[in-house]
């Protein structure tokens, strides 16, 4: 770690570091375990920094909350990070365990349960991002195939989508369509993950931690739900009293399907100077929206009302 960042976050959080490891890096973010008891993140994309910075009040309400199940918010003096020209620092409790799926999954139901549980103040709430159901993001997809390729990455890109138009052209205007029930119906907010079902760490089946709330927003709890809805085992757990909202789950669905295949195309682009990851990135991004893909079985059930 550069000196400067160490002596931001000597300043800023009051502590001495006498022990800074590096951990595991992720796709976004640069990390390390500060003292054996604290983990930080560098984060450096402007747009990974702006969800954050609206994450964090939801993951320090979580934390005021007495939730010990999530890798606690440790402020600095003031406000919720410390930036430091083109990086944010945030420094979060570390836990242990590792990451993992192999968890029991009716114990992971019910921790996500007591999480949604936790109420938001106002003031937390206008600090947060609200979801609103926006789905102007997925514009460029459809534009895609028009467009003007000119370079390696954008000829594959274009051939791929165009390969699935008519599928794409489906699933946009039926993820429209849920767009404008969802908009037009009320429905209360939680505070959500967004991608919890991949950020687990545990210490056994039973003793488990949910990590990375990097875009936690305030949303229906079926924008953590969609991924487990149809696990009796999950909502064992979770509270099988609880009456899915089939619209939201649907809508939610089509947006993970639709955001991780937007991911996949901006990593095609910034791999088009490496051939071989450039071919890997193209066969997942093929894979993820081919009818062989896994999402599709679930996006199928909800164009045909198979679904839950």
């Amino acid at each position: 770690m550069q000196s400067e960042l160490r002596q931001a976050i000597e300043e800023n959080y009051g502590i001495s570091i006498h022990r800074c490891d590096a951990a595991p890096r992720g796709a976004i973010a640069e990390t390390y375990i500060i003292n054996g008891v604290y983990f930080c993140k560098l984060v450096r994309n402007p747009v990974i920094t702006k969800y954050l910075r609206h994450s964090l009040p939801l993951l320090d309400c979580l934390t005021k909350a007495g939730v010990d199940r999530i890798n606690g918010l440790i402020k600095p003096r003031d406000g919720f990070s410390v930036t430091l020209g083109d990086t944010e620092i945030v420094l979060t409790k570390l836990l242990p365990g590792r990451q993992s799926r192999d968890y029991h999954v009716p114990s992971f139901g019910a921790l996500l349960a007591s999480i949604h549980e936790v109420s938001v103040d106002d003031v937390t709430a206008k600090k947060s991002i609200q979801e609103d159901f926006d789905i102007s993001f997925t514009n460029p997809l459809m534009e895609w195939i028009d467009a003007t390729a000119s370079c390696a990455a954008q000829v594959e890109i274009k051939a791929i989508l165009s390969r699935h138009a008519d599928d794409m052209s489906r699933h946009l205007d039926c993820f429209q369509a849920l767009a404008r029930m969802c908009q037009e119906e009320p429905c209360a907010s939680v505070i959500t993950h967004g991608d919890v079902q991949g950020n687990v760490l545990m210490t056994d089946p039973d003793d488990l931690y949910i990590i990375d709330w990097d875009e936690a927003v305030l949303a229906p709890r079926e924008r953590d739900l969609w991924f487990f809805a149809d696990q009796p085992e999950f909502m064992k757990g979770y509270g099988e009293s609880y009456c899915i909202n089939k619209k939201m789950l649907n809508f939610f669905t089509f947006k993970a399907y639709f955001v991780n295949t937007l991911l996949r195309i901006e990593a095609l682009l910034k791999a088009q100077d490496d051939a071989e990851t450039m071919a890997k990135i193209s066969e997942q991004l093929e894979w993820r929206i081919s009818p062989q893909g896994w999402m599709r079985p679930k996006l199928e059930a909800i164009l045909t009302g198979t679904g839950i």
